[in-house]
């Protein structure tokens, strides 16, 4: 089980590694390398399920920020790791659709992607 600490609120996804405008960040993890801790994180969380061909990794998480809308802190790793790439060849999805439709962050607007649609996936490996 790897545990979401933030959600995304749109803008350049595939950025989430690094760019914390991406994420709905509270004071207290502003200017503390959040999303390269979070990055660290999706690797090893990854990596782990994939030394277990029987393994199934579950990012975990509710909506613990509703000022960012209804998106979770698991959808929003997975959408992160799928944006960033960072699924090996050995990994194997089962997808469901998840509309992203996020207007109420200050920190977005409809210029850098506030809205869209993503695919939330319970990854395994092979």
């Amino acid at each position: 089980i790897l545990a979401g600490h933030s959600v995304l609120v749109a803008g350049n996804v595939q950025d989430a590694g690094t760019d914390e405008s991406v994420w709905y960040l509270l004071d207290y993890q502003k200017g503390k390398a959040m999303p390269q801790t979070i990055l660290g994180h999706l690797k090893a969380g990854i990596a782990a399920a994939h030394q277990d061909p029987t393994a199934l990794l579950v990012f975990s998480g509710g909506q613990t920020r509703p000022a960012a809308g209804p998106i979770s802190e698991g959808a929003s790793y997975f959408i992160a790791a799928d944006a960033m790439k960072l699924w090996d060849t050995g990994a194997t999805s089962s997808s469901s659709s998840l509309n992203y439709n996020n207007n109420n962050n200050n920190n977005t607007n409809k210029s850098n992607g506030a809205n869209k649609t993503t695919t939330t996936t319970t990854t395994t490996t092979t």
